[in-house]
């Protein structure tokens, strides 16, 4: 049977991924803007162009998945690595709305990183 933890621990690492694509979105569109005046109507990017502006860095860099693990929680080593490869899959499902962000995730070598804080309020920071 799933835990009240399992569950919180999906929707934390599911949240996180989601405050950080928000995030970028809003950063891209905050430099869209300041650049769209000087372009004329035909000069637009396409919707494609500026979804893929979301991840970008200039082509330098790497794309990676942050799972975050709460300690609060109080899980066992296996339950963690278990939350973690259900998040990894669930993250990966919801990428695929995005085919460029997945492309560079793969082609960046799939890199995954864990970090851990202490509680729900201090990864809300």
């Amino acid at each position: 049977m799933i835990e009240t933890a399992q569950i919180i621990s999906v929707a934390a690492v599911l949240a996180s991924f989601l405050v950080g694509y928000k995030y970028g979105n809003r950063l891209s569109n905050n430099n869209a803007g300041k650049s769209s005046n000087s372009r004329e109507s035909s000069d637009q990017p396409s919707s494609n162009e500026e979804e893929e502006n979301v991840f970008s860095d200039g082509g330098h860099g790497d794309c990676k998945m942050i799972l975050v693990v709460r300690n609060d929680l109080k899980m066992g080593k296996g339950k963690i690595a278990a939350q973690c490869g259900h998040a990894a899959v669930g993250a990966v499902e919801n990428a695929r709305k995005n085919p460029n962000l997945l492309r560079k995730w793969r082609n960046s070598g799939q890199a995954k990183i864990a970090v851990k804080v202490e509680s729900e309020e201090k990864m809300m920071e």
